[in-house]
């Protein structure tokens, strides 16, 4: 595999862990954090491939947790935020690819 598949393939790892972690908050709290993650995949939506989400992703600043705390009702602190930009990303990364087989990010996918 060559080097910058495998950054792809960590990057889009780090998302989903940031996805998973955020389905396993209960019920209450993605309600109320969900407009701010929609938000987020909104923006994202102006990316059209998936090296433009990850060119995006890696841009100096911290622009996705700007767009977030315009729509989140508190603040979640660091690690939530991060957990809840990895999330928006990982939902259009999956938006790019719905046919994906394995999933993204399982089995070397």
């Amino acid at each position: 595999m060559h080097k910058g598949d495998r950054f792809k393939e960590y990057t889009r790892s780090v998302w989903r862990q940031g996805y998973d972690a955020y389905e396993r908050w209960p019920a209450e709290w993605r309600a109320a954090l969900a407009p701010a993650v929609d938000a987020l995949v909104a923006e994202l939506r102006t990316c059209a491939s998936e090296e433009e989400l990850h060119a995006r992703y890696w841009e100096p600043g911290d622009w996705p947790a700007e767009v977030l705390r315009l729509h989140l009702p508190g603040d979640p602190g660091p690690e939530a935020l991060l957990q809840l930009e990895d999330a928006a990303f990982w939902l259009r990364c999956r938006e790019l690819h719905p046919q994906a087989d394995p999933p993204l990010g399982e089995a070397g996918g």
